[in-house]
């Protein structure tokens, strides 16, 4: 069974969360925890999480779909947090950028224009224009 919950968006449903331009979705799998994107501002997807009682120290992989800044902003909060993540980000991303992250996470897989399995039941169909 999967789990989704919304950390981040642009519109409010629970409004105890506080709502920014961006995404970012807590993805809970029977064997992994993975946060999909990362919203456009750390302190806020935070928060966010803390009140829906995530701890990012759970998070196994963390996804990113595309490199526009309301989808990776909160990218370094996360990694100030848990750096044990497996992060699995798009070639798109700078090439000085990802050589960043490399150390910062524990691994990091890029992806290409193919299909990349991410968890069980979980695939990356491959890079989208951004």
């Amino acid at each position: 069974m999967l789990k989704f919950n919304i950390l981040f968006d642009n519109y409010t449903f629970d409004f105890d969360l506080e709502s920014f331009w961006g995404f970012s979705c807590f993805i809970k799998t029977p064997t992994k925890n993975i946060l999909f994107d990362t919203g456009s501002n750390g302190r806020i997807l935070l928060k966010n999480a803390k009140k829906m009682k995530i701890d990012f120290k759970d998070i196994d992989i963390v996804f990113i779909s595309h490199n526009h800044w309301d989808h990776i902003g909160g990218l370094d909060t996360v990694l100030e947090e848990n750096p044990n993540v497996t992060l699995i980000v798009p070639n798109t991303l700078s090439k000085h950028l990802i050589k960043d992250l490399r150390r910062l996470s524990k691994d990091l897989i890029v992806i290409e224009d193919k299909m990349t399995k991410i968890a069980d039941n979980i695939y990356s169909t491959g890079m989208i224009d951004s």
